[in-house]
């Protein structure tokens, strides 16, 4: 199977911000190259460590490293 268009290929975490900042979901998803959706579910089933922040829902930085890493 050929490899993704390089325009589709999730850019590595540490090129999109600095270190210790906490993602939103959409900023999850983009990272991830998956739905924001996707991140979500996956947050509120307990796949991904998430916390809140005021109303906001937040994934911290090292989880994020961690997915990717490790593959969502």
């Amino acid at each position: 199977m050929a490899p993704p268009p390089i325009s589709h290929v999730p850019r590595l975490v540490h090129e999109l911000r600095p270190t210790g900042k906490p993602w939103s979901y959409r900023e999850a998803a983009e990272a991830l190259g998956v739905c924001e959706v996707t991140v979500a579910r996956a947050a509120r089933s307990g796949r991904v460590k998430s916390f809140k922040l005021g109303r906001r829902v937040l994934i911290a930085d090292a989880e994020l490293r961690r997915l990717q890493v490790e593959g969502f």
